[in-house]
C-alpha cells in the first residue's frame, strides 16, 4: 500500500513538473508566438504547436523516466540486504491504471473544447 502511494506521489510531482515546463515555455515565448500570429499564424495552429511540444516533452520525459527509474530501482535492489527487499518488481498495474486515467482525461478535455452541437 505504501509503494502504491509513493508512485502516484511521484506521478503527481511529474505532472506538475510537466506543466511547469510548459507553462514557463508559453510564457517565455509569448513574443514569439505574437510574431507568429502577426504573420498569418492561426489560433488553432499556435495551439496545436504548443499541444506537439507538449506531447514531445511528455513522451521524452516519461521514456527517460521509466528507463532511469527501473534501472536505479534495480540497482537499489541489488544493493540492499536479501532480508530488507524479497523482489524486484515493476508496478505494471498502476501504470495501466494511469494510461487509463488519462486517456479519459484527454477525451473529456477534447469533448469540452468542440463547439455545442458537433457530433463528431
Amino acid at each position: 500500500m505504501t509503494v502504491n502511494a509513493l508512485v502516484g506521489f511521484a506521478v503527481i510531482i511529474a505532472v506538475l513538473g510537466i506543466v511547469n515546463t510548459l507553462m514557463l515555455s508559453v510564457f517565455e515565448r509569448t513574443r514569439e508566438i505574437g510574431l507568429l500570429r502577426a504573420v498569418g499564424m492561426t489560433r488553432r495552429q499556435t495551439r496545436r504547436m504548443i499541444r506537439w511540444e507538449a506531447v514531445i516533452i511528455a513522451v521524452f520525459g516519461g521514456v527517460l523516466g521509466i528507463l532511469v527509474g527501473t534501472l536505479l530501482g534495480f540497482i537499489a535492489v541489488q544493493a540492499m540486504p536479501d532480508s530488507f527487499i524479497t523482489d524486484f518488481g515493476i508496478p505494471v498495474g498502476n501504470f495501466v491504471i494511469i494510461l487509463v486515467m488519462g486517456h479519459h482525461c484527454w477525451r473529456s478535455s477534447c469533448n469540452s473544447a468542440r463547439p455545442t452541437g458537433s457530433t463528431t
